[in-house]
C-alpha cells in the first residue's frame, strides 16, 4: 500500500469538495489529511477544521478513521492476509476493509471469508 496525504490544514476544504463530487461506485476511497494542531494555530483556520469535522466526524459507519499508526499497522494487517482459491484468511486482531466484485466486505479480525 503506497499512500500519502490528501491535504494539508490550508487545502483540506477544497480537496472535502473534490472528495464530495466521487460518485459512490463501491470503490473504497482514501483521504488522509496530514497536520498538526499548530498548523491551524499559526494559520489561525480552526473553523476550517470545524467545518471538516461537522461534515465527516462521528460517522464510523461510513468513514474508517485512522492515526498514522493506525495505518501502518493496517498495512501490516493487510499484507499478511492469506489468500487462496476459496477463502481470504485474516489472522490479524484488525478489521479487514475491502471490495471484492464491487461489493465492500469486512473481515473480521482472526476470521475466514470465503470466496
Amino acid at each position: 500500500m503506497r499512500w500519502s496525504y490528501t491535504a494539508t490544514n490550508r487545502s483540506m476544504l477544497n480537496h472535502m469538495a473534490e472528495y464530495e463530487k466521487y460518485s459512490d461506485d463501491g470503490k473504497l476511497k482514501f483521504f488522509a489529511f496530514g497536520v498538526h494542531s499548530y498548523d491551524f494555530e499559526r494559520d489561525n483556520n480552526w473553523c476550517d477544521l470545524a467545518e471538516f469535522a461537522n461534515k465527516y466526524g462521528n460517522r464510523p459507519d461510513d468513514y474508517y478513521y485512522a492515526t498514522v499508526s493506525d495505518i501502518f499497522e493496517y498495512e501490516d494487517a493487510v499484507n499478511a492476509l492469506i489468500v487462496n482459491d476459496s477463502e481470504i484468511i485474516n489472522n490479524s486482531d484488525r478489521e479487514i476493509y475491502l471490495s471484492l466484485s464491487g461489493k465492500r466486505v469486512i473481515i473480521e479480525p482472526n476470521s475466514k471469508l470465503k470466496c
